[in-house]
């Protein structure tokens, strides 16, 4: 078999992928091209029946307001004619005076009505003797004879009599001698609808040149309006094809006037928003699109053979010379890792294989060595060699675990101390990742454990630092207590309570005490920092004295002493324990020939859930408790 480059097949199994995948994109692309158009569609018939339910919402909104305007204009009129009414004699009322009144008015018709709803004089004689029974539209004034109060305005209704369009409006006169009303023909209202027909909307709003926007009435299926004027009040559209829903319908296809249409539709009110537009567009605009697409795909292709051609060259020949040359210097005998970056992950796999080897022929060399450094206290260690199967361990391990050698036979061995360290694992040492405290015998011990593990074993280093870590708790305790006065400083007492808070259950009926000498400063001015001390040594052994093992108790920080109280199981005993404390104030605690010296301090509590369950909002509300009976004792001495 004939062996070929790399060089020459590659670039040539690449052109004939290429060419595949331009065949398989061509149909992809045009389905999708034509998915991505119906969506384009659908996306902007939705806006723009968005647009158009605004447009019909706000029109009626302002027909509305021009409507209710005009309401208002027409009782205003009628309440003017009333008054000039009022002001007349109305047995003098006669065709011209109404006509004349009308006109200053600017009103159209004025009728008087008797208290009874009879019209006995006006602009139209021709109504006289009308009652308000005379017809529908005489009778929606009628229950103004039963309320006085009414004043009425009735919608844009065609006159009974001379089919006109007109609104009219009636109140009373203030004697109640009869009933004013008036007709005006509401001519400003007509032109306000007829500039917001529906009509005029559409010719509003843009609009593609290769298609149509229709209002369709929903009972008739008659176009109302319609971005093409002539085709305003016909009907092209029957029920059975055109479905429509509250959502945007499905795309549906109808021929109209010898062409094929898409059309989308939507019921709104009392209409059917249709959208149509030409089948034919969306498929030009795709052919356009693939042809562009076909184009790119060709230039991009001669790019990547031309990129190709310079990768392998750069990249693959180069990078397999280098990683040929490393291998013959470990044929000669050199054990170093080879350090090649290739930027090629396949290439980087080998040689981590490469190096693994290599670091498994210095295995056991760099084992003793981590031994050796390990010399300056106890250690064992246990390795599980995978490829020899085989396990290793030392004896000062057994010594460390306490384990008797003659107790598990030599098949066992191993079992067993997986089974040690992974009982050891099961109790690490909070914020240590390898300390780990392991009980043997009801003997606490200290072990850091250490794991390494490569290709072909398991090593575990274990240690014993007890003695070490014994050492360090002790220093760390003394960091956390006051010097004076052996109680916690504030560090040792947060962390105190930050343990004693994982453990809810225990607390039982709780308090803070927030605790502050006084006149601290007065004693050491007056009679010294010894006398100071001996102060705030007195609060503190106090303090010891009658909380005893219930609390938990600081010295903050100068004067400033915190005890939280807890594990009470009632009320009242917890109360009965601050009560304690509260009375040892005015006790002597020196008492010499010249210089007598009583325990003063002031005192706040906060008792937990009832002033919160957090112990630095406790401390916080204690402390300001504690203020107010610092300032409510110098109240009283004073």
């Amino acid at each position: 078999m004939k062996n070929e480059s790399i060089k020459t097949v590659l670039p040539k199994m690449v052109s004939i992928m290429l060419l595949l995948f331009l065949l398989f994109l061509l149909p992809v692309n045009l389905y999708v091209q034509m998915y991505m158009q119906h969506q384009t569609q659908r996306k902007s018939t939705t806006e723009m029946f968005g647009q158009l339910e605004q447009l019909i919402q706000a029109n009626e909104s302002e027909l509305g307001d021009a409507e209710q305007e005009f309401k208002e204009r027409c009782i205003l009129a009628a309440n003017l004619v009333a008054y000039h009414l009022e002001q007349l004699d109305k047995s003098m009322l006669d065709v011209t005076a109404s006509r004349e009144l009308a006109e200053k008015m600017d009103v159209d018709e004025i009728h008087f009505f008797t208290p009874d709803g009879e019209i006995v004089s006006g602009t139209h004689p021709q109504y006289y003797g009308f009652t308000f029974d005379s017809g529908e539209q005489m009778r929606f004034f009628k229950p103004m004879l039963q309320d006085r109060s009414l004043k009425l305005c009735q919608d844009i209704t065609p006159n009974t009599a001379e089919q006109k369009e007109m609104q009219y409006a009636a109140v009373w006169l203030d004697d109640g001698s009869g009933i004013v009303q008036i007709g005006m023909e509401p001519r400003r209202l007509q032109q306000i609808m007829e500039e917001n027909s529906l009509h005029n909307i559409l010719e509003e709003m843009p609009f593609e040149v290769d298609g149509y926007l229709h209002v369709l009435d929903k009972k008739t299926y008659e176009i109302i309006a319609s971005t093409s004027p002539k085709l305003n009040h016909q009907t092209i559209f029957e029920a059975e094809q055109l479905p429509y829903g509250k959502q945007l319908s499905n795309t549906i296809h109808l021929q109209y006037d010898g062409i094929k249409y898409c059309v989308y539709t939507k019921e709104y009110q009392d209409y059917i928003l249709v959208r149509m537009y030409n089948s034919f567009s969306p498929v030009t605009r795709m052919l356009q699109s693939s042809g562009i697409v076909i184009l790119y795909v060709l230039v991009g292709s001669i790019g990547i053979i031309m990129i190709l051609r310079w990768y392998i060259q750069h990249k693959l020949s180069n990078n397999l010379a280098k990683i040929v040359c490393e291998l013959q210097k470990i044929e000669k005998g050199s054990l170093d890792e080879i350090h090649i970056q290739t930027g090629i992950r396949e290439f980087e796999e080998l040689l981590l294989y490469i190096n693994q080897m290599l670091n498994s022929v210095q295995l056991s060399r760099k084992h003793f060595l981590h031994l050796l450094n390990k010399s300056e206290i106890p250690f064992g260690f246990f390795e599980k060699n995978t490829f020899y199967h085989q396990t290793f361990y030392n004896h000062k391990l057994l010594e460390i675990l306490e384990i008797q050698e003659h107790e598990p036979v030599s098949s066992e061995m191993q079992d067993c101390l997986e089974e040690k360290i992974n009982e050891i694992k099961k109790y690490q040492i909070s914020g240590h990742e390898t300390i780990y405290q392991y009980c043997v015998h009801g003997k606490k011990k200290y072990l850091q454990l250490e794991q390494l593990e490569d290709a072909q074993s398991i090593v575990y280093y274990i240690a014993d630092i007890t003695h070490l870590w014994e050492e360090a708790s002790q220093i760390k305790l003394q960091s956390q207590m006051d010097e004076l006065t052996q109680l916690y400083n504030r560090r040792g007492f947060n962390e105190q309570m930050n343990l004693l808070f994982e453990s809810p259950d225990a607390l039982g009926f709780a308090a803070m005490l927030m605790i502050d000498a006084d006149d601290l400063k007065a004693v050491n001015d007056t009679y010294g920092h010894f006398m100071g001390d001996r102060y705030l040594k007195a609060i503190a052994e106090t303090l010891q004295t009658i909380t005893k093992e219930k609390s938990i108790s600081a010295r903050l920080g100068g004067d400033e002493f915190a005890v939280f109280l807890y594990g009470f199981s009632c009320m009242a005993d917890l109360e009965s324990m601050i009560a304690q404390i509260k009375e040892e104030r005015g006790s002597v605690f020196v008492q010499e020939k010249n210089y007598r010296q009583t325990l003063q301090f002031s005192i706040g509590a906060a008792f937990h859930t009832i002033d919160g369950t957090n112990f630095h909002d406790l401390m916080q509300i204690a402390d300001e408790r504690m203020y107010q009976d610092k300032k409510s004792r110098k109240i009283k001495r004073f």
